[in-house]
């Protein structure tokens, strides 16, 4: 070949890989617009039907407290629970586009970019005519090119129009018109409690002066793994895989020490943390008052302080309950917009972020020997719909007074309440996934008991307890891990049905096992913690000892493993801070110098430890 027929066939592939790189940038740039189009509107459409800014959820705030003046009404409630379950949905289905659709923008960008600096480079190489078969390719090149936009855009513009056109109202005033409908009975074991309305809840039932409607949008799996939202943080595991807490801190010098706020009343609640707020609850030791406060995260400043009045008035401290227990020994729940809280005669109640109260209901009076210490719970069933759950063993078995009271979270209406054939108890209830799906997991002497979360029906039981019973259960690696002092610790698979004593106790142990502390496991181990400080490993496959080793000191916070660290509070506020696996290795000892017995909140890269008169939080500092 010529060195002539050699140039014309270079300029022929300069050429035809010009065409192409332009063609995919303006195929690129195109797609950018048809997106960026739909993007906009998609956000247009969000705005919308945001749920706390759509101007027709007011509409659904005055049929929701229309429907706390008329809780029988079945209609209504079953009409709000589907207008609630549609405006969320639909946010969330918008909020999901419009980020695949921001991923899409920049994909496309990123090609157009790289298209266009490919043309770019191949211009500059091609010669003043080109060569006559070269036009051909381009022609044939362009027009596909013109026909690959037209389509492109045609399809995203057709599917814009559908989503539009689709895009149905919900008519708000009809449901606040909706006709009354007599109450029927719930079906299954979660058997209606007794009738007693719930505290009508304030202002904030409907829009507050700022605008915020009161509608319930309860957490997904993700945002409560990123929070501390209950007693021993989410799931109540003692685990926060993601969390890089410092090894030590000191507070002479101040090093890693974040700050140290005051608490106006005492009590054995643990902190609770969400997004930058910290909540905890207190008491007096005569029980005439008690309250639930909220602090900043960041600077420990008391945000607000408020009163809970549910329950007779009482002029002195009932007999049954201890000092070292108090009135504010159960942990509380949050979620994304409230807390709720609950304390040691049964008064429970719940206020938004703001401090504003939603509702309040008294569960009481509770009988326990010691005072009732059993953290809530909360089951998120859907994104509209979740509920609390209050574990009230009392008295003994015989007296059958033990049951377990399911609240909805967004009203405080007692949705069911399972009996529960125990005595008192301090253990405080968790709700595990299983293949067969969700359990709520409770212990109590002598069982160990498994209800269905969805309706409450009970699907398991294992005699295993003796004894008072404090240690509350874990699930890891599939099992159940539970047990205390009196009886032994045991590991259950989650499957059978009835009584599986015999059948589903995969191992078991008596040695070393906790009275207070509950158990804590990184799928591979399980830590145990008795209350003089032996601690000891267990391997989960099969129960074996893998080692014991004395920390020398009192302890009765329970357990935490942030990422593969154990951290275990004294009650003299000694902190020891120990490598996770086969062997101890001990990696930072502190002293708080005051009197710890909550479990401290861990979250990111900070501890937030409640000690007998002060709220600590204890961060890095560079």
């Amino acid at each position: 070949m010529s060195e002539q027929d050699s140039n014309a066939a270079t300029a022929a592939g300069d050429h035809l890989r010009y065409r192409a790189a332009a063609g995919t940038a303006a195929v690129a740039a195109a797609f950018c617009v048809a997106v960026g189009l739909l993007v906009l509107v998609r956000k247009i459409q969000d705005r919308r039907w945001h749920p706390l800014d759509s101007p027709r959820a007011l509409a659904l705030a005055d049929a929701r407290d229309r429907l706390l003046e008329e809780p029988d009404n079945v209609n209504l409630r079953q009409r709000v629970r589907q207008a609630d379950q549609t405006i969320i949905t639909r946010h969330l289905r918008n909020q999901e586009l419009y980020d695949r659709g921001v991923y899409l923008l920049l994909s496309g960008g990123a090609v157009f970019v790289a298209a266009a600096g490919l043309a770019s480079v191949y211009r500059r190489k091609l010669p003043r005519p080109g060569a006559r078969e070269v036009v051909g390719w381009d022609a044939r090149l362009a027009r596909w090119g013109r026909s690959a936009v037209a389509a492109l855009v045609g399809i995203v513009a057709a599917g814009g129009v559908y989503v539009a056109a689709t895009a149905k109202d919900v008519d708000y005033e009809a449901i606040a018109a909706a006709p009354h409908a007599p109450a029927k009975p719930m079906p299954g074991p979660l058997a209606k409690a007794p009738s007693q309305p719930a505290a009508k809840p304030p202002a904030s039932a409907g829009p507050r002066e700022d605008g915020w409607p009161r509608v319930a949008r309860f957490p997904s799996p993700r945002e409560i793994a990123e929070n501390w939202p209950r007693f021993r943080g989410p799931g109540g595991l003692g685990a926060a895989p993601a969390a890089t807490p410092p090894l030590d801190f000191d507070t002479k010098s101040g090093k890693n020490i974040a700050w140290k706020t005051p608490v106006p009343l005492p009590g054995q609640s643990s902190p609770v943390v969400w997004g930058r707020r910290v909540f905890l609850s207190g008491a007096d030791h005569q029980d005439k008052k008690r309250q639930v406060y909220c602090f900043d995260a960041d600077s420990g400043k008391l945000l607000w302080a408020q009163d809970v009045s549910e329950g007779p008035r009482r002029t002195k401290k009932p007999e049954h309950v201890m000092e070292d227990t108090g009135f504010a020994a159960p942990t509380m729940v949050a979620d994304a917009q409230r807390v709720y809280a609950i304390f040691a005669m049964g008064e429970i109640a719940c206020f938004d972020h703001d401090g504003s109260k939603v509702w309040g209901r008294y569960l009481g009076p509770l009988d326990t020997d010691y005072g009732h210490a059993a953290s809530l719970a909360m089951h998120v069933a859907a994104p509209t719909k979740a509920r609390i759950l209050a574990q009230l063993d009392q008295g003994a078995e015989e007296d059958q007074k033990s049951r377990l009271v399911v609240l909805d979270a967004a009203t405080g209406e007692i949705d069911g309440q399972v009996k529960r054939p125990v005595g008192s108890s301090w253990t405080s209830p968790i709700v595990v996934r299983t293949p067969r799906g969700e359990q709520i997991v409770t212990c109590a002497n002598p069982w160990v008991i498994a209800y269905s979360a969805a309706d409450g029906k009970e699907l398991w039981r294992v005699d295993c307890l003796e004894g008072d019973g404090a240690p509350s259960p874990i699930f890891a690696a599939g099992v159940v891990v539970a047990g205390n002092v009196s009886s032994r610790i045991c590991a259950i698979r989650p499957d059978g049905r009835g009584n599986v004593t015999k059948t589903h106790v995969a191992w078991s142990c008596e040695d070393d096992v906790p009275d207070v502390c509950s158990p804590v496991s990184d799928g591979k181990y399980v830590y145990m913690l008795t209350s003089d400080g032996l601690l000891t490993c267990l391997r989960l496959a099969d129960g074996k000892k893998v080692y014991d080793h004395d920390l020398e000191a009192p302890f009765t916070a329970s357990l935490t493993l942030a990422g593969d660290r154990l951290y275990l509070l004294g009650t003299k506020g000694l902190m020891v801070v120990g490598k996770a696996g086969e062997k101890f290795k001990e990696l930072g000892r502190s002293l708080l110098a005051e009197k710890c017995t909550a479990t401290p909140a861990f979250c990111g890269d900070s501890i937030w430890i409640r000690s007998q008169k002060h709220l600590y939080c204890i961060r890095q500092k560079n």
